[in-house]
């Protein structure tokens, strides 16, 4: 997992703005910000798009769900408004099916 969250090839078309450093990791997005490291991923079919970014030092995250084709990705905009927030959410508990399953994804992959 550390793997797929680091730049193995750099996209400098898409760094501008507030993006220091962009690229690819495997199947990732990678941004370096002003805020640190954001990973990123989105997809989609003509109806329907999906979109997920998060924060690993901090340990956010947001997912955006929307009947729209190939929209732009909010997620990354969601995710620094919710980072700029002084008190950070609370983590919620994971679910036990969301662990177990976790677990028995990790002992295949070993």
């Amino acid at each position: 997992r550390r793997e797929m969250q680091q730049i193995h090839q750099l996209d400098p078309a898409r760094m501008h703005g507030a993006v220091r450093a962009a690229g690819y990791g495997y199947g990732l997005e990678v941004e370096l910000y002003d805020c640190g490291i954001v990973i990123s991923h989105r997809g989609g079919y003509p109806g329907f798009s999906a979109q997920m970014a998060w924060h690993p030092e901090r340990e956010l995250g947001v997912v955006i769900l929307e009947n729209a084709s190939y929209a732009q990705s909010p997620a990354i905009t969601a995710l620094r408004q919710v980072m700029a927030i002084e008190t950070a959410p609370k983590r919620t508990t994971l679910w036990p099916n969301t662990v177990q399953a976790r677990d028995d994804i990790e002992r295949l992959l070993a």
